[in-house]
């Protein structure tokens, strides 16, 4: 589907590589050298999309490391955040219980989410630097209005976002 999307049914870009990869399962420096597209002296885009939330802090935090030390300068990452509710426990803002629920049979609790406050300070103390956090209303605004798709339905307390790494 991501394929599909990035292309728009055009020949992909020759420096495009979709790495699919079970990051609990695999350790990413490990699919990073069995990938032969990937060249570590060259600046890279990650994208960790919808995935985060799922993993618990620790696991988080060493994967923002892992990318900086992939990194080559002037790679960036693109990534999916929780914002925690007001109560503190992790899940969409305004969602029912029942949407909890059903994500917890499906075997997928959230584990992880930072406020937007916080991602400057976190990102700076893994070698990042925050270049954007979109939210749900900047996504409508920006994106969403000038197609005339002001009103689809979004989740509400994820958050888009693009770090630069900074240090090696």
């Amino acid at each position: 589907m991501k394929r599909q999307v990035l292309t728009a049914g055009e020949t992909p870009p020759r420096n495009l590589t979709l790495l699919p990869a079970d990051l609990t399962r695999a350790a990413l420096a490990n699919l990073l050298r069995g990938c032969p597209a990937y060249d570590p002296a060259q600046p890279a885009f990650f994208v960790a999309e919808g995935l985060l939330m799922y993993f618990p802090a620790p696991a988080v935090s060493a994967l923002f490391d892992a990318i900086r030390a992939a990194g080559a300068p002037g790679s960036r990452f693109a990534f999916t955040t929780m914002q925690p509710r007001p109560d503190q426990t992790l899940g969409f803002l305004g969602a029912s219980p029942l949407l909890d629920r059903w994500l917890r049979w499906r075997g997928e609790p959230f584990r992880w989410a930072l406020p937007r406050a916080a991602l400057p300070t976190y990102l700076d103390a893994h070698g990042f630097t925050l270049a954007e956090a979109i939210t749900t209303a900047t996504l409508r605004r920006h994106y969403l209005a000038p197609l005339g798709l002001m009103h689809c339905p979004l989740a509400v307390g994820e958050y888009l976002c693009l770090a630069h790494v900074t240090s090696r």
